[in-house]
């Protein structure tokens, strides 16, 4: 029900008063104009099997049509980057597979609100998010990382098996920006935009040449209170930024350069080794392994086996924290009550949509 809300704001311009009628308010799954997009939807799918992109290793001959519309494909990584991307050569990257689309929608409504229509990008994780987000007009490229086929939310549910080989995925999409000349800011569909992402995140954009990425390291406000963030989650104590696996891979600002695609080679390489999610091997090979340096809210990402004590400083990178209040994960408690940050978005957030 979470993953459906605000879907009337993406999939319709019906006033709201008509959408109340229609009873697609709030998180209803018997929203008869739902129903009809979905069905409709479902039908175009149908019609993407004819679409150069399903037949490029068939040895049946192209139609005139097919043809026609190879020539002019823009759904690439390669056309969406030059269409996309900002002035700087930034793009706001993210990757889903077909369970998620949701949450995209979701994501992607957040962003229109914070007055952002342009300058991101959705790599598909599998064939039927791709079909799909073309239906949709969305800004999409088939990522060279696929998913399998495990599309049911039962093998592909948060917290799988299946969903850790998929999050291992992300950072394979953000070297092939990276690859294509392109710097990236990297955000899960997950988050909630109050802010245009570049104005928020341009103090890290414009003055970094390294990498700079959010922390999920708890901040109590007040020690002497109760400071429990979540049914789910014992009580937590303030931690440094970057303090060991405080590093979080759902939001992060990637600047074009040699060692940060270094980096990423190594993140990929060291995640394809682990049975868990790929967000430790960040903090592994940006803070932790060896010549990498953690400090309070930073780190010094070092490539491996290619340094010395007396090597130059651009053979380094700097590795920043985001500020945790500005950026913060559900570990963040403020005020005398320690109250968590989350709670305090969502009702901002349903106030500012009337959910």
């Amino acid at each position: 029900a979470e993953s459906r809300l605000l879907k009337r704001r993406v999939w319709s311009d019906l006033p709201e008063s008509e959408l109340s009628d229609l009873g697609c308010l709030q998180y209803s799954l018997t929203c008869t104009r739902t129903e009809f997009i979905e069905k409709k939807t479902t039908t175009q799918e149908s019609w993407v099997s004819s679409l150069p992109y399903t037949n490029t290793e068939s040895h049946l001959r192209m139609s005139a049509f097919e043809e026609s519309a190879a020539e002019m494909w823009r759904y690439t990584l390669e056309e969406q980057l030059k269409t996309h991307a900002n002035e700087d050569g930034y793009i706001l990257v993210t990757a889903v597979n077909y369970i998620y689309r949701d949450h995209l929608m979701n994501w992607k409504c957040s962003l229109e609100r914070a007055g952002m229509s342009d300058n991101f990008l959705v790599g598909a994780l599998d064939e039927d998010m791709y079909k799909w987000g073309l239906m949709q007009g969305l800004p999409i490229f088939k990522a060279t990382a696929q998913s399998d086929d495990e599309n049911e939310a039962g093998t592909s549910g948060y917290g799988s098996d299946h969903f850790k080989v998929v999050t291992k995925l992300k950072s394979r999409v953000v070297l092939e920006v990276l690859n294509a000349g392109y710097s990236a800011v990297w955000s899960d569909v997950d988050i909630t935009w109050f802010a245009h992402p570049f104005d928020a995140l341009a103090g890290y954009m414009n003055n970094s040449t390294g990498i700079a990425i959010q922390s999920n390291a708890p901040y109590v406000a007040n020690p002497a209170a109760p400071a429990t963030p979540h049914s789910s989650v014992l009580p937590v104590a303030t931690a440094d930024p970057t303090g060991y696996r405080r590093l979080n891979s759902g939001l992060y600002v990637a600047t074009n350069n040699k060692l940060v695609r270094s980096a990423f080679e190594e993140i990929i390489n060291d995640a394809s080794k682990s049975a868990g999610t790929e967000q430790p091997s960040f903090d592994t090979i940006l803070c932790e392994r060896f010549p990498s340096e953690r400090h309070y809210k930073s780190c010094i990402y070092r490539p491996a086996g290619r340094w010395k004590s007396a090597a130059p400083r651009n053979s380094q990178l700097l590795v920043q924290s985001l500020d945790r209040f500005s950026f913060p994960n559900g570990a963040i408690l403020v005020g005398k009550s320690n109250e968590n940050v989350y709670t305090l978005g969502r009702k901002l957030f349903e106030k500012e949509t009337g959910g």
